[in-house]
């Protein structure tokens, strides 16, 4: 729907946090995690085993809203300003708890930093919850209000 308008979506820290591994510079860019074995970490021990795994486990950036709302905020703004993002959509999400912590924190860094923030409800866990027909208006609003017009086809 939004490449009626040319617009294009990038991805979000839900997909990049729950599905990449990733390492947190200083100034809160995120870049690929090397892999142990990149490391020069030589696996000998269970233990050892279980520790190399739980600290790769927690570099998912997934995890840090249960830590702060700032972190996610970080780090969000920073993705958004790096990929010159122009506009942010945050999905309300009724069905993942952990996924829906500090949204509303974060669609107010966002608008501080600058970049216009729409905000639409639903339920992955249920799509019955969805009224699709108001996120599409939602969505041509929001487009509409970037600048945009949808393009002829």
């Amino acid at each position: 729907y939004m490449e009626q308008y040319g617009a294009v979506s990038i991805g979000s820290f839900y997909t990049f946090g729950l599905i990449g591994i990733w390492d947190i510079k200083d100034d809160w860019s995120i870049v690929p995690a090397a892999p142990p074995q990149q490391k020069g970490i030589v696996i000998k021990t269970r233990e050892q085993a279980l520790r190399v795994l739980a600290d790769w486990e927690l570099r998912r950036m997934t995890w840090l809203p249960f830590y702060g709302a700032h972190l996610k905020n970080n780090i969000i703004v920073k993705m958004a300003k790096d990929w010159h993002v122009q506009g942010a959509m945050i999905h309300l999400n009724r069905g993942c708890e952990g996924s829906a912590l500090s949204q509303m924190e974060n669609r107010a860094a966002l608008m501080e930093a600058g970049i216009p923030t729409l905000m639409y409800e639903g339920n992955m866990g249920d799509p019955r919850e969805v009224d699709a027909s108001q996120v599409l208006e939602r969505v041509e609003a929001f487009m509409e209000s970037l600048g945009l017009t949808k393009l002829s086809a």
